[in-house]
């Protein structure tokens, strides 16, 4: 139950992240992809999955479910836990590209919370290392999770930036911006 807590706690950077993602994909749904625009976010969301990757591989060998916590005062993360919260949101963000082009409000959702998350492991992993004096698990690819998250991020509200209010149709006035 303390590890629960922990979590709850521990990760609450990425449950904002999440419910920042939601309201992003509620507010800022994809229009229609042309064949080109859905390469481009298959080809950005696979970089930002293969970077979480490397990102996640960093931590786990470096020891951050044990460091982070740590360092906030809480009790430890096992490393199975940490494991398996990593791997089910990267099956997940796996599973998003194909259907997130196809029009998935939920695999959209998926898509903006990856590239919250990056650009927010980008953030959070300097501000650990300088408060640690010194390297954290993780401060290595925060850099890269940063970039592929911030070019990511970028695109998606480029793409959504005219795209029609949910509910109405393309080519049909929305309510004024």
């Amino acid at each position: 139950m303390s590890e629960l807590r922990s979590w709850a706690f521990g990760a609450t950077g990425i449950w904002v992240a999440l419910i920042a993602a939601g309201l992003l994909a509620a507010r800022r749904p994809f229009p229609a992809l042309s064949d080109r625009g859905r390469r481009h976010l298959v080809l950005l969301a696979l970089v930002a999955i293969a970077v979480q990757i490397a990102h996640f591989g960093e931590e786990l060998s470096k020891g951050f479910f044990a460091a982070f916590p740590q360092a906030l005062g809480l009790p430890l993360w096992s490393r199975r836990a940490f494991i398996v919260f990593n791997l089910v949101w990267l099956v997940a963000w796996l599973i998003s590209v194909p259907t997130a082009v196809r029009g998935s409000r939920l695999a959209q959702w998926l898509l903006w919370f990856l590239a919250l998350a990056l650009v927010l492991n980008g953030i959070a992993h300097p501000v650990l290392a300088v408060l640690a004096r010194g390297y954290f698990p993780g401060l290595v690819t925060s850099v890269a999770a940063f970039l592929a998250g911030g070019v990511m991020l970028r695109w998606m509200v480029g793409v959504t930036r005219n795209a029609p209010e949910p509910g109405f149709a393309a080519g049909q006035d929305g309510p004024e911006r």
